[in-house]
């Protein structure tokens, strides 16, 4: 079968009876959302519909595409270091960057810049 009618097909699955979850058709494996089953079933079926038009890779999960585009630097990331502009893609990877890089001369303006504006729960 073609992998884009199976997962044209994802469509007509129903849940399991808990009303969340779905079985993959190929492995059986039990799969939370009917979104993340289509994503899971591309594994068994080779399809990557999302193409670079860069460099022409393809992928399966758009959230793996986003994070490639981020790279070329077609889509912006929210993990700029502004004090050596490099771009960072994942918040973990833009912290260890900040604490190896600018922890001592720029400790106060680190701590600024990365500390959200909402408050956090001070364990005792």
């Amino acid at each position: 079968m073609d992998p884009a009618e199976v997962e044209k097909s994802i469509k007509n699955i129903d849940p399991l009876p808990d009303g969340k979850s779905y079985e993959c058709m190929f492995c059986k494996r039990v799969i939370s959302g009917k979104y993340n089953l289509k994503i899971h079933i591309r594994t068994h079926t080779g399809y990557k519909p999302l193409h670079c038009n860069i460099c022409n890779h393809s992928w399966r999960d758009p959230s793996n595409f986003n994070k490639h585009l981020i790279r070329h630097g077609v889509r912006k990331s929210r993990y700029n270091c502004s004090i050596c502009s490099k771009i960072f893609i994942r918040k973990g990877d833009f912290k260890k960057h900040m604490q190896a890089k600018h922890l001592d001369a720029h400790n106060d303006e680190m701590i600024a810049r990365s500390t959200p504006k909402r408050k956090h729960h001070v364990r005792r």
